[in-house]
């Protein structure tokens, strides 16, 4: 018998009409870098490509505020989704999100100055 990887994320995806492309822009990666970790692909170097924590994170965010949980009548946590991510440091989690954040703004003041 066959699995499927991340069978949960799948069917969340199906019931919101979404698809590879849209997981994409919630977590911030490219099309190629999320389809490759949606279907656990191995890198150049034979490691197997797996959604990290803050990606994780991203993704179970999103489906709770969608109300995944009043369809499925379940906890929606990042162990529903996944069933291995990569843990990265706090640190790491803070630097990325400052980097994100400050990048946005950046690009913000840029917009408003004449």
């Amino acid at each position: 018998m066959d699995t499927v990887d991340y069978a949960n994320i799948r069917a969340a995806m199906a019931t919101y009409g979404l698809k590879t492309t849209d997981l994409a822009k919630i977590i911030g990666r490219s099309y190629r870098q999320t389809y490759a970790k949606l279907n656990k692909y191995k890198s150049k170097k034979g490691k197997m490509l797996i959604f990290d924590t803050l990606e994780a994170a991203k993704l179970t965010a999103y489906f709770r505020e969608k109300g995944y949980e009043k369809i499925i009548k379940q906890n929606v946590t990042m162990d529903y989704f996944f069933d291995e991510v990569v843990t990265i440091s706090i640190q790491q989690i803070h630097s990325k999100l400052s980097n994100t954040y400050s990048k946005q703004s950046t690009q913000q003041q840029l917009k408003c100055e004449p």
